[in-house]
């Protein structure tokens, strides 16, 4: 086999930055919360922190990196890039790494393994380690960027030198896919391995606070934070975006009002941090279900037909394509609000032909497994959306377009009693338009049953119209043009 030095001398000068973590921070505080996570580290052989983009894995690691090397402990990091697919230019660097932790003379630790072959090296270099370890009382190894060697030989050469260490190492593996002990075929992890997950590294609303509060933010409003935290469910990099605006002037309250998935600092991010790193399949999958507020395989297998959608659920959560689970046990997912309206905008690259013939799909699947609200807003984004909007605004005539896009773009099914008259009138209107007589009644009998004050004349007005449309549909043309006269009146001067 190759030698680990079988290459020419210039390629034996190790990249010193490959083993140095970010510089400790200037302001704020390590997150008291994580630290304690990942100090569970020390009962554990292997450590998965596994996020997307964005989470604060690089940071949390280097907070808590200088925490140990503070106290005294010893700690390797090292941090993979695509030139280390290249298992020469990996092996390099990480005994470097290694070397530079324990306090080695690194030309002479490398000088000893040159004539070994590679697997010999490996597990001579796992030897050192633990017996080193042993000494020291322990030494722990961080290595970002796991998923960038996945499917290289690189993986399988790092996951023996993983299984020839003493418990005494302790390695903890930071990546954008979620892996587990599992994840490796042919490769048995044994003991319970710790998993970190995105879930673990959002933001709560108290750290929210706090970190707002650390960065200068003079005035936080509690509707303010609810508002930040439900846009960004506690993703530190929507946080950070927000910031950006504070300190260019905007006031934290407009700040957040603004903060969208379509805002032009995050197209850049979800488009080549996240989209462009996945296949053709689950791009088109993403673009085609844009609009389901809650994605799983039998509605998503309804919604596009044959396709496996199995196979690409279970691709983009694995992934960390900020596509999460709702319910571990439910197999129902969704995705992050701020992505969400990123791939919505995407989306509209469909023809409007196709965007109406998925939801209306997608709303038949939702009538027949009892989601009333899922189907009424499938319904509505597959019928004619403008004139139905257009309709709508006569009845409520002060309500913005984003008002009444986010009463139909909400991101799953909700409490039927908690929805507004607004809603009813427009799934109303969107099933008057498809002729489905029978839910066009469901959606307006909790209209026919308002108190007469909630009652005005333009959402009075709005229900006649559409009694002139349902009669139509129900081949009462006598009685609807009878009807249409009545109304017509009232409608003189008025679009």
């Amino acid at each position: 086999m190759e030698s680990i030095a079988g290459y020419p001398t210039a390629s034996n000068i190790p990249i010193v930055a490959k083993s140095m973590p970010p510089a400790q921070r200037l302001w704020g505080k390590p997150r008291e919360r994580i630290m304690h996570l990942l100090d569970r580290s020390r009962r554990q052989r292997f450590t998965f922190l596994n996020a997307p983009a964005g989470y604060g894995k690089t940071t949390a690691l280097a907070d808590w990196f200088y925490s140990l090397t503070n106290a005294g402990e010893k700690a390797a990091w090292f941090a993979i890039d695509r030139r280390d697919r290249d298992s020469k230019c990996f092996w390099l660097n990480f005994h470097y790494a290694i070397c530079t932790a324990l306090g080695i003379d690194f030309v002479k630790s490398l000088g000893a393994v040159q004539s070994m072959a590679r697997n010999e090296a490996i597990l001579t270099m796992a030897n050192e380690m633990s017996l080193s370890a042993r000494k020291c009382g322990g030494l722990f190894i961080v290595i970002e960027g796991l998923d960038v060697i996945y499917g290289f030989e690189t993986l399988e050469e790092l996951l023996t030198l993983m299984l020839a260490l003493s418990g005494n190492v302790h390695i903890i593996l930071s990546s954008r896919v979620a892996f587990t002990k599992h994840s490796f075929p042919g490769f048995t992890i044994p003991d319970v391995a710790l998993n970190i997950d995105y879930s673990m590294l959002a933001l709560t609303k108290q750290e929210m606070l706090e970190y707002l509060l650390d960065a200068g933010v003079e005035q936080v409003e509690e509707p303010d934070l609810n508002l930040l935290h439900d846009k960004t469910q506690g993703w530190p990099a929507g946080t950070a975006i927000v910031m950006d605006s504070v300190d260019a002037g905007v006031s934290f309250k407009e700040a957040v009002a603004n903060l969208s998935g379509t805002d032009p600092r995050l197209n850049e991010f979800f488009e080549f941090e996240v989209f462009s790193g996945l296949s053709q399949e689950e791009k088109d999958f993403l673009l085609k279900t844009a609009s389901l507020g809650m994605i799983s395989t039998r509605v998503a297998g309804y919604t596009l037909g044959d396709v496996d959608v199995d196979t690409v659920i279970s691709s983009l959560h694995r992934r960390n394509a900020f596509f999460f689970p709702i319910d571990a046990n439910s197999g129902e997912y969704e995705l992050h609000p701020l992505f969400s309206q990123w791939v919505m905008k995407k989306a509209q690259i469909l023809s409007s032909h196709e965007q109406r013939l998925l939801n209306a799909r997608a709303s038949r699947w939702c009538l027949r497994n009892g989601l009333a609200t899922a189907a009424a807003k499938h319904k509505i984004l597959a019928s004619e959306r403008e004139d139905i909007f257009n309709l709508v605004r006569v009845a409520y005539p002060n309500m913005t377009t984003a008002e009444l896009m986010s009463i139909t773009m909400f991101r799953r099914d909700i409490d039927i009693k908690e929805l507004s008259p607004c809603f009813y009138l427009l799934a109303a209107w969107a099933y008057a338009y498809s002729a489905q007589l029978d839910e066009l009644d469901f959606w307006l009998k909790p209209l026919h049953e308002l108190p007469d004050e909630l009652v005005d004349e333009r959402l009075r007005l709005s229900l006649e119209v559409i009694k002139v449309k349902e009669l139509c549909l129900a081949s009462k043309f006598d009685d609807g043009i009878e009807k249409a006269h009545q109304v017509e009146s009232h409608l003189a001067g008025k679009d």
